[in-house]
């Protein structure tokens, strides 16, 4: 090759390999922050966010995916605001099998937005999760979706429970579950 031996092609090859590491890892950070530009003016450009939209909706889809827990996390924020109509059934999809922070963020968004429709599915998903950082969004969840069905499932997490926990079913039931609630979360 061009009258190269194995040393001077190694001596090229290595610098050529390190540059093209380097270029792979400088893109591969930048792409979260890219993604969130690009959105942010197309905002501001007057085109609102629309999950109506096809692409942005494949965006936001695949940012839900994302490998990036910031990338998901903003995705799952991006969904809350455009509020489409399959809202909560967005929100429990994503909540199923994503990491725990980002299952824990649409447990969050489901508290503020859960409807009766909901309970059934939450109240299966509570026997079934695990992580300490997902129960306590997930009890409150439950509680403003069951209203007085709930109790009997909080009640439990109000005695043998670690402090986040008891603190969220407290909480569910002084906020969501009518006075009954109130008073056994009171006590």
């Amino acid at each position: 090759w061009f009258g190269f031996g194995a040393v001077e092609l190694t001596a090229v090859f290595i610098p050529v390999a390190l540059l093209w590491t380097g270029m792979a890892w400088a893109v591969g950070r930048g792409y979260p922050k890219a993604l969130a530009e690009a959105l942010l003016q197309r905002r501001l450009k007057g085109r609102d966010l629309s999950l109506e939209d096809p692409e942005a909706l494949g965006i936001v889809d695949r940012a839900l995916k994302s490998e990036h827990l910031e990338e998901a996390l903003y995705a799952l924020e991006l969904m809350q605001r455009a509020r489409p109509r399959d809202l909560e059934a967005r929100l429990l999809a994503v909540s199923q099998g994503a990491r725990p922070a980002v299952r824990a963020a649409a447990y969050f968004d489901l508290e503020q937005e859960a409807s009766a429709a909901v309970f059934p599915e939450l109240r299966s998903r509570l026997s079934d999760e695990e992580h300490p950082d997902v129960l306590p969004p997930l009890l409150r969840a439950v509680a403003r979706s069951g209203d007085v069905e709930a109790i009997t499932l909080l009640e439990p997490y109000l005695e043998e429970a670690p402090a986040a926990m008891r603190g969220a079913a407290i909480a569910g039931l002084v906020r969501y579950c009518s006075v009954e609630g109130a008073v056994l979360g009171g006590t």
